[in-house]
């Protein structure tokens, strides 16, 4: 008989602060659309998960208490630097016990130098989950099934 062992813990993660943006989204086949709050982008912050609910950038709280972090499909087209990419929240796949899982786009800035928010669709598809920061702190006092911290370490 071997000895099951319990997996090694994941390392704490470290988040980026993100917000949802209205943005002009240039799909694959060359058309432009308004994307409504769907445009998730990087605003410079970071923490580690422990500190990440107190998140502020230039002394402004997280805007909508939600933390998102995605993981892509495809890691087949070239690294694109992080300014200048975002992420089009697209369909809800599911609920959690923590928040929702959508799938979504990787876009890119529509030219390197575009200080706007313009963007293009990639090929590259990812799932995001948004989970709000409240809901987070309840289900860790209660031991719920998920553990959001070693989720987003293996996002």
């Amino acid at each position: 008989d071997r000895e099951v062992l319990e997996p090694p813990a994941f390392t704490e993660p470290i988040l980026d602060s993100c917000v949802r943006i209205n943005s002009d989204v240039r799909g694959r086949n060359g058309t432009v659309r308004m994307q409504s709050y769907r445009v998730l982008v990087k605003n410079g912050g970071s923490a580690p998960f422990n500190s990440a609910g107190r998140l502020t950038v230039n002394d402004e709280p997280d805007s909508d208490g939600y933390v998102s972090s995605s993981s892509s499909e495809s890691e087949t087209e070239d690294i694109i630097p992080e300014n200048e990419i975002a992420y089009l929240i697209c369909d809800e796949i599911r609920k959690a016990i923590y928040g929702k899982v959508y799938r979504g786009i990787v876009l890119r800035r529509s030219t390197p130098t575009n200080t706007t928010d313009d963007w293009q669709m990639t090929n590259q598809d990812c799932a995001i989950k948004a989970m709000p920061w409240d809901e987070i702190r309840r289900g860790r006092a209660r031991n719920q099934a998920e553990n959001p911290e070693d989720e987003i370490s293996a996002m």
